[in-house]
């Protein structure tokens, strides 16, 4: 099998030799009888595909210089490998590419993937940039000169990228770009994904292709979610563009307080609507979501009423048991904290969810056993997992999912906890469901029977309050070292 890498003209030489061109053999030249000379153009289709799929980018940009039967296979193939995931910056240089590039009539039908990065170059990390540079000249010993322009070409890199989101932002621009690159792909009625996030995508990700020279940035980007979400649900008006998946990534807490969230309350009604085709929505690390953000992802929800596939990831880290240390008391959820899943989720109009994925997250009880019954008659698919529950008991809901949920074929739980009210009044504190509730992975309606059997006798909050007082006396009990 040849490499990715290997020549064009290293295979053809190798068919060329094949069919009676000179050898060498023993330091003398046989020549071998002379055939028809094998010209690329005339191999078959099928060959040239088998080649194409060994090549790599740089390659298959090279033959599509070749003639025009040559070209058409190399073009298609590197629409398939590599025009599948287009990540763009908010600069005029990213999204002018992303609408020649979905206008394209090779490559945009291959389009299935926008990401748009709502992270800019923030004044702080270029003073941090700056700095850097300044104390590394008063390094002893002082830093080679190949360091130095390596440290000022990062800082340039930043200042460049700043400049540039900057120059997008006043000029009022990026809806009427973005809404060329929807329009366009609106045309070839495509199932596309639409993803909003903060973090990079790593430079070495196999189907990304970065459409900026900048969108590797050394430092850690600014969020500027607003700014980001709301040209792009604009330019989907505009457009009438229908999206298949909605993903949504808020990975920092944003500095400007009016870029934590967007805002859709004032948006036409019948403009999101448009909303309606999503069958899949992703919420990632909505916990520093203001008020209107909050409500505008509740908002989302309550217009994507063809919902099959939900992930709810909340951002409450600290609610990873398997990452707490012996008698470590985890950091305190907030009445807020529950009140923002509570209204994001309660949102879901949806009749037809089947795949619920639930991380990081406090719910209270209520919530949590509506969303399931009312998916009851469709949901096949439930993952739990780092998720807080106030009110009630897991008991209780592992029961009502064994006795509703009767389509669930794949269950995964883990890592649950209950809360328990602090004196405080928002305060609660998670106390984890001990590890022989965490169970593998069941597929299939038999395994997940026998997990939920075991499942719903899970402890009680009074329960896990006993073994908690247990647990702290046994610690006190431990002599200390050298003692």
């Amino acid at each position: 099998k040849y490499s990715r890498r290997t020549p064009i003209t290293l295979r053809i030489a190798s068919l060329e030799t094949s069919i009676g061109h000179p050898v060498h053999v023993s330091g003398k030249n046989r020549i071998m009888p002379q055939h028809s000379m094998l010209r690329l153009d005339t191999i078959p289709g099928e060959i040239i595909d088998v080649i194409c799929d060994e090549l790599g980018k740089k390659d298959l940009k090279t033959l599509r210089l070749s003639n025009k039967r040559i070209s058409s296979v190399a073009t298609t193939h590197l629409a398939k490998a590599y025009m599948f995931n287009l990540c763009s910056l908010m600069t005029r240089r990213s999204l002018e590419k992303l609408a020649e590039i979905c206008a394209h009539p090779d490559f945009g039908p291959h389009v299935r993937k926008v990401h748009l990065s709502s992270g800019r170059v923030h004044p702080r990390e270029m003073r941090a940039l700056i700095e850097r540079v300044e104390d590394m000249q008063r390094r002893i010993p002082p830093p080679t000169s190949a360091q130095v322009k390596r440290a000022k070409a990062k800082m340039q890199d930043a200042m460049n990228r700043s400049s540039k989101e900057y120059e997008l932002e006043t000029s009022g621009d990026a809806v009427t770009l973005l809404a060329q690159a929807f329009a366009s792909l609106r045309g070839y009625q495509t199932p596309v994904i639409l993803d909003i996030s903060d973090f990079e995508v790593p430079r070495w990700d196999p189907v990304t292709l970065f459409l900026d020279k900048y969108n590797h940035f050394h430092g850690e980007p600014e969020l500027c979610f607003k700014s980001t979400m709301e040209p792009c649900l604009e330019a989907i008006f505009h457009t009438k563009m229908r999206f298949a998946e909605l993903e949504l990534t808020v990975d920092a807490f944003s500095i400007d307080p009016d870029e934590r969230g967007f805002d859709t309350q004032e948006m036409n009604p019948e403009d999101l609507e448009l909303l309606s085709s999503l069958n899949s929505i992703s919420f990632d690390l909505v916990n520093t979501f203001d008020e209107a953000g909050t409500r505008s992802a509740g908002h989302v929800l309550s217009y994507a009423r063809s919902l099959e596939s939900l992930t709810y990831r909340q951002g409450c880290d600290d609610l990873d048991a398997t990452e707490w240390p012996p008698l470590h008391q985890p950091q305190s959820i907030t009445n807020r904290q529950f009140e923002i899943a509570d209204t994001i989720l309660s949102s879901v109009k949806s009749t037809g969810l089947k795949s619920l994925w639930l991380e990081y997250t406090p719910i209270s009880f209520q919530t949590l056993v509506d969303l399931l019954e009312k998916h009851a008659d469709t949901l096949t698919s439930l993952y739990m997992s780092s998720v807080c529950l106030r009110d009630g008991s897991w008991a209780e809901v592992f029961s009502k999912i064994k006795k509703s949920c009767r389509f669930v074929i794949e269950l995964d739980t883990g890592s649950l906890s209950q809360a328990r009210s602090e004196l405080r009044e928002d305060d609660y504190q998670p106390l984890a469901l001990p590890k022989e509730w965490t169970l593998d992975p069941s597929s299939g309606r038999s395994e997940v029977e026998e997990s939920l059997d075991k499942l719903t006798n899970a402890p009680s909050l009074e329960v896990l309050n006993m073994i908690e007082r247990r647990e702290l006396a046994q610690g006190q009990d431990i002599p200390e070292l050298g003692s």
